[in-house]
C-alpha cells in the first residue's frame, strides 16, 4: 500500500510519524528521566535530602516560584508559603525562612520580576491544585521539543530532524532545565520560537510580523528572566555574519536587530526600574559577585579572571558529573559548524554561549546558565551528526534544503506566532499590573522609626504596614516614603528603596535590622485576618 504513495504523500507520512514519535518520546522522556530519585546528593543540603532531585525538576529556586503562584492563586502570603512547604516536603526549612527571599529588598527582585513562571503555575495550580503546579513547565518543554524538531524537518526533512531528536532527547540543558520548574523553561522556549522569527533564511519577503513576533517576545523574555545579552548577542551576530557575507550594512537582519535592540533596551530599562537591583548594572557586577561568592563558600576568587577560570572548572564538572552526553555533542557541534560555517548559526550559538559567561560571574555559577543558547547549539549538533550519515541513507529520504540556506517557514505560520505572543505579552501585563498594583488597603500597623530600630533612635520617620504581605515602608518627616520590604518594593513601580535614604538611615535599612519589624507586621496581619 505504501508503494502506491506519491513522493509528497510520503514526506507527509514521515512527518505525521516522526512528530507523533516524537511527542510520545518527549512526554516519556520527561516523566522517566526525571521520575522521583532517593538521592541523598545535594549540593546546598546534603543532610539526606532531596531538593535538587525529582520530578518535577527544581533546585531551591522553586520554593519561591510556587509560593508566589499560589499566593497569585488567591491564597494570601502566610498561607503560600505554608502550602508550598507541605507540598515540597523535601524543604529542609520552616515556611518562615522563606521570608527573606520575599522581604529582602537585595533578593524580592530576582523573584517577583521573572513574573511569567509563577503566572502560569497560578492558573494550573488554581485549576488542578497541587498536581498541576508542573503542566506548564511540561507543556512548555512539549513544544520547544517539537518546535526544534519541526524546524529542522523542514530544513532537511525527517533525518535532520531524527538527527535533532537523538541530540535534543540526550542534553540536560534541554531536558531538564526546559521541562522543570526554572525560568529557562520558557526562556528555552522563546529561543524555539526565534528561529521561525528570525532572518536567518537570506529569502524573507515578508519582515512586518516576524519583526512583531520578535519584539513581543523580547519583551515577555523580561518578564521570564533578566538577561538582556541574549538578545542582543543573537541579533548583533546575526547582523554582523550577515554584513561579512553580503557586504551590506542594512542587510536582511538590520531591521530586525534594530527593532529588537530597541525592544531589549526599553523592556529591560522598565523592569530595572520596577525590580531595582545591583547586579544587572554591569559597574556593580563584581561587587554582586564578591558578596554571593562569600555567602556560597567560594572565597579567593577574587579578579575576573579567577572567577572565569572557577566557572569554566564547574562547568567541565557538571560535564563530566551530571550531563555527560556532552562529551558526544561537543565534537558534533564542531563538525556541525564547519558544515554550517557560511551561516549565522554556529557564531550565534558561540556568543550566545560567550554572553552566558558574565552571568555565571555575577553570581555564583550554575550550570543551568548555559541553556540560553541551547538552542542553537542543538541546531548545530543535528547537522553535524546529519552530515556524518551515509549519503545512501540521505537519498533514500527527501532532503529539502540543498543550497546551503536556511528555508523560511511559512508566512502563514509567522503571522500567528507572532500574533499569538502578541496576545499573550498583553494578558501577562494585563496580570502584572492587576496582581502588584500599589497597595490600597488598610494601615495594619505604624510605629516610630527609633522604636522599631533602636539604633535609629536619633531620627525621625514612621515604619508603616500594609497588605496580608508585609509592605513596609519608611515615611520621611518631609512626606518621602521609601519601600523597606521587597514587598513594598514589588507594588510600587516607581519606589525608591530605603536604601536611597540619607546614609545614617540607609545603612540600617537591610532585612537583618528590619527583620523583627516585618514579623511583627506579619503576625498583625495575620491576627486581623483570623
Amino acid at each position: 500500500m505504501s508503494n502506491d504513495l506519491s513522493p509528497k504523500d510520503r514526506v507527509q507520512q514521515h512527518r505525521r510519524i516522526l512528530i507523533g514519535a516524537f511527542i510520545a518520546f518527549s512526554i516519556g522522556n520527561l516523566f522517566f528521566l526525571v521520575s522521583r530519585i532517593n538521592s541523598s546528593e545535594s549540593r546546598l543540603f546534603p543532610e539526606g535530602t532531596s531538593i535538587h532531585h525529582g520530578w518535577p525538576w527544581r533546585n531551591g529556586d522553586h520554593m519561591y516560584y510556587v509560593s508566589s503562584a499560589i499566593e497569585m492563586a488567591g491564597y494570601g502570603y502566610t498561607n503560600a508559603l505554608i502550602i508550598a512547604t507541605q507540598i515540597f516536603r523535601d524543604w529542609p526549612g520552616w515556611y518562615q525562612d522563606l521570608d527573606f527571599g520575599f522581604q529582602s529588598m537585595d533578593s524580592a527582585p530576582l523573584i517577583y520580576a521573572r513574573a511569567v513562571l509563577p503566572l502560569t503555575m497560578a492558573i494550573s495550580f488554581k485549576i488542578f491544585g497541587a498536581s498541576g503546579l508542573a503542566i506548564p513547565v511540561l507543556l512548555a518543554g512539549i513544544v520547544s521539543s517539537v518546535g526544534l524538531i519541526r524546524w529542522l524537518y523542514l530544513q532537511g526533512g525527517p533525518l535532520l530532524a531524527a538527527s535533532g531528536l537523538v541530540t535534543a532527547s540526550g542534553s540536560l540543558l534541554f531536558i531538564k532545565y526546559g521541562a522543570g520548574i526554572f525560568t529557562e523553561a520558557f526562556l528555552i522556549l522563546i529561543t524555539v520560537s526565534w528561529l521561525f522569527l528570525l532572518p536567518f533564511s537570506s529569502r524573507r519577503l515578508n519582515h512586518a510580523y516576524p519583526i512583531l513576533g520578535l519584539v513581543t517576545s523580547i519583551i515577555v523574555l523580561a518578564f521570564v528572566r533578566q538577561v538582556p545579552l541574549l538578545p542582543l548577542s543573537v541579533l548583533f551576530t546575526g547582523w554582523l555574519v550577515a554584513l561579512i557575507s553580503t557586504r551590506k550594512f542594512l542587510n536582511s537582519w538590520f531591521n530586525y536587530s534594530i527593532a529588537g535592540g530597541a525592544a531589549t533596551i526599553l523592556a529591560y530599562a522598565a523592569v530595572s526600574q520596577w525590580a531595582p537591583l545591583a547586579g544587572y548594572t554591569p559597574a556593580t557586577a563584581g561587587q554582586a559577585a564578591s558578596t554571593l561568592a562569600g555567602k556560597a563558600g567560594t572565597e579567593g576568587y577574587s579578579t575576573l579572571w579567577d572567577w572565569a577560570v572557577f566557572g569554566a572548572q564547574y562547568t567541565l564538572e557538571n560535564i563530566l558529573v551530571s550531563d555527560k552526553f556532552m562529551i558526544v555533542l561537543i565534537p558534533l557541534f564542531i563538525v556541525g559548524s564547519w558544515v554550517m560555517r557560511r551561516t549565522s548559526m554556529p557564531y550565534i550559538a558561540i556568543s550566545v554561549f560567550v554572553t552566558s559567561i558574565p552571568y555565571m560571574v555575577a553570581a555564583f555559577p550554575e550550570y543551568r546558565f548555559l541553556s540560553a543558547g541551547i538552542v542553537f547549539f542543538l541546531v548545530v549538533c543535528a547537522f553535524g551528526l546529519f552530515a556524518l550519515i551515509p549519503s545512501k541513507l540521505k537519498q533514500r529520504t527527501q532532503t529539502h534544503n540543498q543550497n546551503n540556506d536556511f528555508i523560511e517557514p511559512r508566512p502563514e505560520f509567522t503571522k500567528r506566532l507572532s500574533i499569538s505572543i502578541t496576545i499573550l505579552l498583553a494578558i501577562q501585563m494585563a496580570a502584572i499590573l492587576f496582581l502588584y498594583q500599589p497597595n490600597k488597603s488598610d494601615l495594619i500597623l505604624s510605629e516610630p522609626m527609633g522604636t522599631a530600630l533602636p539604633a535609629l533612635a536619633s531620627q525621625e520617620g514612621q515604619l508603616e504596614c500594609y497588605g496580608d504581605n508585609a509592605q513596609v515602608w519608611l515615611v520621611t518627616p518631609d512626606g518621602r516614603r521609601y519601600a523597606v520590604s521587597g514587598t513594598a518594593l514589588s507594588h510600587s513601580f516607581n519606589s525608591i528603596k530605603a536604601t536611597s535614604a540619607k546614609k545614617k538611615i540607609a545603612r540600617y535599612m537591610n532585612y537583618e535590622a528590619t527583620a523583627p519589624f516585618i514579623k511583627k507586621c506579619l503576625a498583625a496581619s495575620d491576627n486581623a485576618r483570623s
